[in-house]
């Protein structure tokens, strides 16, 4: 169980080394195609990005795991009853991208390392995100009992109703150095008290149409969620540069639209330069969980895009170009799916015919349905395999029901192909109605046994586990 557990999470992060960067390159060419869009649809495009990346590297666990045993049953077949491959043995389509996989050796004590660092280092950044989480709630009580003064409260009131907001609380706090919100439910805002002495009503009705935006938006529940699609992966820098674009897109979304509600862009432009001077660099940071004025470092980024003239696209190609940005950003990801690193243990890359050499048999409820007798002579690999006639599988490729009935066939050919043995087994001297399978051991004892059926069949079948039973050749094993 924890070997198994181990190759899962070194096969996740095998994969997540090399599809951060290339999901992250795509991004960046889509980002590039909304150039002329608004910055809330590349800040929609960075999120999919990111979810892209934390869930992809899933996809190459599919060889290792099992699905739902809740499918319906699809018609009875033939254990080996057809051709499954080239006269050579080949792989066909029915592997399903998994004959796009490369495998990866590894010892056992390695993997447990591996994955043991790795767990520990989520359960780190775990536990930071929960403290963040905990100090942002803190400060919503400790700031409770701290109203702002009644001309900017009756400011950030007139500015709520601009947005048809209604049930924000205007707070300060001596905790906080900029302007920043959190929240859902009940939204709170919180004023730095170093500012609300010399704040001009012009720059702190900026500060609120910003933190309004955040709230209009849901920044605050996206930001949290994002967050926690970043921990899987967090340990790639591609992937905190990633996150960075997501801040930075949300900020400048945020500046859109509150400079809508600005007497002008280089109105809430100079506004945010005003607030900027009176902030103090050290105290940013420790509330990353709520979203601030000045979160990210893109300040001088910010203004620029405000002071610069307005080009963007009409309603009708803005959606035009969303649409393409995200089907180029999906379907790269799809594109690159079918290939993936399978992490092995060490013990079964052997590529010698001797690590396979015994009796193995798979069982279903308990009852023997499968046993494969092999045997190393003068550099090959013989043997039999003995197997029931026929059997019943479900959609997902996964076997509810084998037949008592069994019969022996002869393997014809064994050869290596990295760490799987491909195995020709004849049913008789008709090549139509010769079957290939493919085994590949996961310890000494244990293995993974995989028919390569055909490509028409509409569902595959998933590797059947095999024990071996003896290391010796015996041709009694029923």
């Amino acid at each position: 169980m924890i070997g198994a557990a181990s190759r899962l999470i070194a096969t996740y992060l095998a994969n997540a080394l090399w599809e951060v960067p290339v999901v992250f390159g795509i991004a960046t060419v889509c980002s590039c195609l909304l150039r002329r869009t608004s910055w809330a649809c590349r800040h929609l495009l960075w999120i999919g990005a990111l979810v892209l990346t934390t869930l992809l590297p899933l996809c190459a666990l599919r060889g290792q795991t099992g699905g739902s045993h809740t499918q319906s049953p699809s018609q009875a077949q033939s254990v080996l009853s057809s051709n499954a491959g080239d006269s050579n043995g080949g792989t066909r389509s029915s592997f399903h991208g998994k004959a796009l996989s490369q495998p990866i050796p590894f010892s056992r004590n390695v993997l447990w390392i591996l994955a043991g660092s790795y767990l520990l280092y989520v359960l780190y950044r775990l536990t930071g995100l929960g403290m963040a989480l905990r100090r942002t709630d803190g400060l919503r009580k400790s700031a409770g009992n701290r109203p702002v003064p009644d001309v900017l409260a009756r400011i950030a009131e007139d500015c709520a109703m601009t947005w048809a907001i209604h049930g924000v609380s205007v707070f300060s706090s001596a905790e906080t150095a900029s302007p920043m919100t959190f929240g859902f439910r009940r939204p709170v805002l919180i004023v730095p008290e170093r500012t609300l002495g010399n704040v001009s009503k012009e720059d702190f009705a900026a500060a609120v149409h910003h933190e309004l935006a955040h709230i209009r938006r849901g920044d605050y529940v996206l930001n949290v969620v994002c967050h926690f699609l970043h921990l899987p992966i967090s340990f790639h820098p591609l992937a905190a540069l990633m996150k960075a674009r997501i801040d930075e897109t949300r900020e400048m979304a945020c500046d859109e639209l509150a400079a809508e509600r600005s007497p002008s862009r280089a109105a809430y432009a100079r506004s945010l330069l005003n607030i900027a001077e009176s902030i103090c660099p050290a105290a940013r940071g420790r509330f990353d969980q709520a979203l601030g004025l000045f979160d990210t470092d893109s300040l001088e980024d910010r203004v620029l895009n405000l002071l610069k003239p307005i080009k963007l696209v009409g309603t009708v190609w803005s959606s035009v170009l969303a649409v393409v940005g995200c089907g180029l950003l999906v379907g790269g990801c799809l594109t690159i799916s079918p290939f993936s690193f399978q992490v092995v243990h060490a013990a079964g890359f052997r590529s010698d015919f001797r690590s396979f050499e015994g009796s193995w048999e798979a069982q279903f409820q308990g009852r023997t349905f499968v046993v494969l007798n092999l045997k190393e002579q003068d550099g090959k690999l013989t043997g039999i395999c003995t197997h029931a006639t026929r059997f019943e599988e479900n959609s997902q490729g996964e076997l509810t029901h084998v037949d008592e009935q069994s019969r022996v066939d002869e393997i014809l050919e064994a050869r290596m192909s990295g760490s799987k043995l491909l195995l020709t087994i004849a049913h008789t001297n008709d090549e139509e109605k010769w079957a290939r399978a493919t085994v590949e051991l996961t310890t000494r004892r244990e293995g993974e046994f995989q028919l390569m059926i055909p490509a028409s069949k509409d569902s595959l079948s998933r590797p059947w586990r095999i024990t071996r039973i003896s290391q010796s050749f015996d041709r009694n094993v029923p």
